[in-house]
């Protein structure tokens, strides 16, 4: 497995932060898609993960799919519902998303990584016995993180927490000088050899949350930071065969969660980091 190389980012050792600003970190793992996947593989893999995961629901998400007609090139855009079942703990914090081609485990906060790994090899051990996918397509890792100013009980600015090559017209005083409100959102998109990819969104937002039902109203109400990472993989058949293994996906997941680390405090100050830490 060869690494993604962004050497040219900072390699810190990793702290522990006592404050993350993170609210969703996700894993998805998408296979080659499942047609016959009965009412008896479901109760099966949800009899394995009920211990961690007892509130199960089922749900229908819209699916979009824009194609060109080859006669006369007409673009047509068809939208078909694909089920979908959920796993969640008891405190809403950890979920396990199961469709017909993708295995997702969602978490909102964990004490550490290895936690997140350990969860996520216990659901890939369940898909393989119990759904049974052939291959896997596309691995990929996110994480979603929403940067507040009240919650760091000090009197600051954004350009003590994000690096200034993000912030951008954000940091000149002509633009900000009497603006009353700002709000800036870009999305970055990189692609690499071997089918790897790296998705950004990052910026200022007025208020509100990028992760639905996560916090109180009152926890919400102001502007945030945006610092949004999506890395991933893709295995296009057939040539790119990965197993449905558990510890080869493992591997994978690790990988990302470095370039992500990375990707985090290039993006962010020192200062903020010991506010984090504090």
């Amino acid at each position: 497995m060869s690494e993604l190389d962004l050497s040219r980012l900072i390699d810190v050792p990793r702290t522990m932060l006592k404050h993350p600003p993170l609210v969703l970190a996700l894993c998805q793992v998408k296979f080659s898609s499942l047609l016959g996947v009965t009412d008896r593989h479901l109760l099966a893999f949800q009899r394995s993960v009920q211990s961690d995961y007892p509130i199960a629901t089922s749900a229908e998400a819209i699916e979009l799919t824009i194609g060109r007609n080859p006669i006369n090139t007409e673009i047509r855009s068809e939208q078909r519902k694909v089920p979908q079942w959920q796993f969640t703990d008891r405190n809403d914090n950890w979920k396990i998303v199961l469709s017909q081609d993708f295995l997702t485990l969602e978490a909102r906060s964990y004490n550490d990584f290895d936690e997140f790994l350990n969860r996520l090899e216990d659901a890939i051990e369940s898909l393989a016995e119990h759904i049974q996918p052939t291959f896997i397509t596309r691995i990929g890792l996110r994480y979603i993180n929403e940067i507040r100013l009240n919650t760091l009980r000090t009197n600051t600015h954004w350009n003590s927490i994000i690096r200034t090559d993000l912030l951008g017209p954000l940091v000149i005083p002509e633009f900000m000088g009497q603006a009353s409100q700002a709000i800036s959102a870009q999305q970055l998109v990189f692609r690499y050899p071997d089918n790897k990819g790296v998705n950004i969104h990052h910026g200022l937002l007025a208020e509100g949350t990028t992760v639905q039902g996560h916090k109180k109203p009152q926890d919400i109400s102001d502007p945030f930071y945006l610092l949004d990472f999506d890395v991933f993989q893709e295995f296009p058949l057939p040539g790119n065969v990965v197993e449905v293994d558990s510890s080869a996906i493992q591997q994978f997941v690790k990988e990302y969660h470095k370039v992500i680390y990375q990707l985090f405090r290039w993006s962010v100050t020192q200062e903020y980091i010991s506010m984090l830490e504090g």
